[in-house]
């Protein structure tokens, strides 16, 4: 049997990484790019980049978390719309617009498990006169 030959790494430049971190940080996009990303484009284990540069790293990974609450309610915010449109759409066709009807209608059937969209789609209910009970 051969002995495996030992896979010599390229040495990493380290500079260049910090220079690619700090554009990232700078850049102003909607959607920031998360660690996980960042670290497996650059080849480079996330721990390292955390040891490296804690202040870059913190900083990219808090622009990350605030781009994606941010597009969370965005998204919730286009379901909401969407909800009341399919309220309304069945309350003037005649028909009950149960949560059933009204996630299908969305094409998500297990939308209205999440509390705060169920809760919304009672509120639209109730805006229409439909009592609970």
């Amino acid at each position: 049997m051969k002995k495996k030959e030992l896979i010599k790494k390229k040495p990493i430049d380290w500079i260049s990484v910090e220079n690619i971190l700090q554009s990232i940080l700078n850049e102003k996009i909607k959607r920031a790019p998360s660690l996980k990303g960042i670290s497996r484009e650059l080849g480079i284990d996330q721990s390292q980049l955390r040891a490296k540069y804690p202040e870059l790293v913190r900083n990219i990974s808090g622009n990350y978390l605030k781009s994606k609450k941010s597009l969370n309610v965005r998204n919730k915010k286009i379901i909401r719309n969407r909800i009341k449109a399919a309220v309304i759409k069945f309350h003037r066709l005649g028909i009950y617009p149960s949560a059933n009807r009204v996630a299908k209608e969305l094409g998500r059937p297990a939308i209205m498990l999440q509390k705060e969209l169920h809760s919304y789609w009672k509120q639209q209910l109730r805006q229409l006169g439909y009592h609970e009970g």
